[in-house]
């Protein structure tokens, strides 16, 4: 039985292999292909100074394109992260069947000393059943985990073990899971955090920037097309340009700190939805785990398309 499991693992650690180091292949030509373009881009504005709209054309064009290849490498960067989590969580599992766990964590910080079995049967603590069984990604996983060593609970242990079994056999749901989890750990920002700033948060603009910037915004293109035909001089054109620039100024500080958090929010969601769409998209026959399924539906509406709309 060790070795079948031993020659499965290995061989999914050497597919994942694969597509993690195809991924970072991709991401070397992606590297090179935005320097090109920069260096294109700069040499056409460059070489065509004397000829101002067409230096102008190269310029938005390659600021676009550079913008999409930004996008595009950090998806692969993405992809690349969930397939290092994936070979990550098969290379331990050959540790675990080498019984090599003894570096992970071990649940002590649980232990109670007047709880009734804790400290008497291995439960917690190094060696114990905990450090075996544990594949926790995130700290309220390891919680949860001990939590439910320690309680002692008695009520629908059938249901429990059915639940088990069925996990047990769905080897690339739970990695996936755990994988697609340990790349949400990837965000610098702390969900708690994140949480803390969306409740707290006060906006730091007047009112009338809620329709300001569109007119600006409007104001500006019109101003630029009729620039760019020689239908105004540079001198009204660049003193909206900085105009704009004057009133943003007095608030970039706060702006740039506000588009960080936006930011990791943004990803923080996109990540958390991977967690829900595995869960929505997978089909279970245990009772406990479709009651477990059902925590995530908005009534008949799954919870990921609700937190779409």
């Amino acid at each position: 039985m060790k070795e079948t499991l031993q020659s499965f693992y290995t061989e999914r650690i050497t597919q994942f292999k694969n597509h993690r180091d195809s991924i970072k292949n991709q991401l070397r030509l992606s590297s090179t292909i935005r320097l090109l373009l920069f260096v294109a881009g700069a040499a056409g504005v460059y070489f065509l100074w004397s000829q101002w709209q067409v230096a102008v054309v190269i310029a938005v064009a390659t600021f676009i394109l550079f913008l999409f290849l930004v996008s595009r490498h950090e998806n692969l960067k993405r992809k690349r992260d969930f397939q290092q989590a994936l070979l990550d969580r098969n290379e331990l599992e050959l540790k675990m069947l080498d019984r090599k766990y003894y570096d992970r964590v071990d649940g002590s910080q649980f232990l109670k000393d007047d709880h009734e079995f804790s400290r008497d049967i291995d439960l917690l603590g190094p060696g114990s059943f905990f450090q075996d069984l544990n594949r926790s990604v995130t700290k309220d996983g390891v919680a949860t985990l001990a939590a439910q060593f320690l309680s002692n609970d008695l009520t629908g242990i059938s249901q429990k073990q059915e639940a088990i079994k069925e996990l047990s056999e769905k080897i690339d749901f739970r990695h996936n899971y755990g994988g697609a989890t340990a790349t949400l750990l990837n965000n610098e920002k702390d969900p708690k955090g994140m949480l803390t700033w969306i409740k707290s948060y006060e906006a730091f603009v007047p009112s009338l920037f809620s329709w300001l910037p569109w007119v600006w915004f409007t104001v500006s293109i019109l101003l630029g097309v009729a620039y760019f035909n020689d239908w105004v001089n540079g001198y009204i054109f660049s003193a909206a340009f900085f105009g704009g620039l004057a009133v943003t100024g007095k608030y970039i500080k706060r702006i740039t700190a506000f588009s960080a958090n936006i930011s990791s929010l943004e990803l923080f969601f996109q990540q958390y939805s991977q967690l829900i769409l595995a869960v929505e998209k997978e089909s279970f026959k245990s009772d406990l785990l479709i009651g477990l399924k059902s925590r995530i539906m908005v009534g008949d509406t799954p919870a990921l398309s609700d937190l779409k709309s």
